[in-house]
């Protein structure tokens, strides 16, 4: 993700730019977020290096966008560069990752109540329960975060690049992206001793980690290589799914080159279907197939950034950064109709998503 970043230029040479229209407002003035449930936060990295990222908000029941919803409240920005969002007991968590900070604010009203600072380059934030949290680093670490006092209490190391999180019964799976360079590792850590257990060898790049309706663990490896800047040394991607029970590896689905990537994984309410990001557009797949199906959804000709699955409306959000220095668009996608209902205006760069 931070490479691809750095050849925005190249990619625009090389893809157009997909737009849609849209019926939802554009307001980019700071604002004051209504407080209802019914909402999905998204965060805007901002642009690259310089600037500040931003938070937006999608209101389901009257499909309206704010924008600069946490300056609008608080009277600051976030700061550079926004990386991700999660919201745990009844608190706001948004993880900046330049600027080694992550914000804290009430749910509702979005009131900062604060920071927790001291993580080199925080890239994911995942409450365990009302006193701890982790937070996975750059540095190699997996951060351990008193939430009474929002001050780092140990750490534990991992493999290089830890990023996403998924708790799966009392341990929680770490993927290890690579950071600047590859890995192809998951670490396993028990909540209870906040100790690693086992460190797992899944694929290069994983980039996405969920769990289906039986148990099992699915991880998308992206393989080795960059969309559009093929190298002699990529690797193919693969989908991979591994019985936490003994931590045997039932199924590898590998894609059918190394110069397209895969990136990201959600999967549906039911634990039944799963969807990913592949060139050509969005993808799914069922949990229960024994080879990889490509299922296309819905089609793009440049690559989809964001990905996110709306357990309340059935909807599988997806964005476009377009030049990285304007205002990109989020998609909302029908996967069941397999098209797209409407698109709408967020900030620079929409990078991921918390359906409340």
């Amino acid at each position: 993700m931070f490479k691809k970043k750095l050849l925005f230029i190249a990619l625009l040479i090389l893809s157009g730019v997909f737009i849609i229209s849209s019926c939802k407002k554009d307001d980019d003035n700071p604002v004051i977020p209504i407080k209802t449930d019914k909402r999905v936060f998204i965060v805007n990295e901002g642009p690259f290096q310089s600037g500040s990222g931003t938070l937006s908000i999608y209101y389901r029941d009257t499909d309206e966008v704010d924008n600069h919803v946490f300056e609008g409240v608080n009277g600051f920005t976030l700061g550079n560069l926004v990386q991700s969002i999660s919201v745990h007991q009844d608190k706001i968590y948004i993880v900046v990752n330049n600027a080694g900070r992550i914000e804290v604010a009430a749910k509702d009203d979005l009131v900062s109540s604060g920071s927790i600072e001291g993580i080199n380059l925080p890239r994911y934030f995942l409450g365990l329960d009302a006193f701890k949290a982790y937070v996975t680093s750059w540095d190699n670490q997996v951060y351990i975060v008193d939430l009474n006092s929002n001050t780092i209490s140990g750490n534990i190391a991992t493999a290089t690049g830890p990023e996403k999180m998924l708790q799966v019964g009392e341990s929680v799976w770490v993927l290890n992206q690579g950071g600047l360079s590859i890995d192809s590792s998951i670490t396993v850590i028990d909540i209870s001793t906040d100790q690693a257990i086992k460190s797992l060898i899944v694929g290069d790049k994983p980039t996405g980690i969920v769990q289906d309706k039986n148990g099992l663990v699915w991880v998308m490896c992206s393989g080795k290589g960059w969309n559009g800047f093929p190298g002699a040394d990529d690797t193919k991607g693969k989908l991979v799914c591994i019985d936490p029970q003994d931590y045997s590896i039932t199924k590898t689905l590998e894609f059918p080159g190394t110069t397209d990537h895969p990136e990201k994984l959600v999967i549906d309410k039911a634990g039944e279907k799963m969807f990913f990001n592949y060139p050509g557009g969005l993808y799914s797949q069922e949990v229960s197939a024994q080879t990889l199906e490509l299922n296309l959804v819905v089609s793009s000709p440049t690559m989809f950034y964001a990905l996110g699955f709306d357990s309340v409306s059935g909807m599988v959000f997806t964005s476009n950064p377009l030049d990285y220095t304007q205002n990109g668009l989020v998609y909302r996608i029908d996967p069941d109709l397999n098209e797209k209902v409407d698109s709408f205006s967020a900030g620079i760069i929409p990078g991921e998503f918390f359906f409340n």
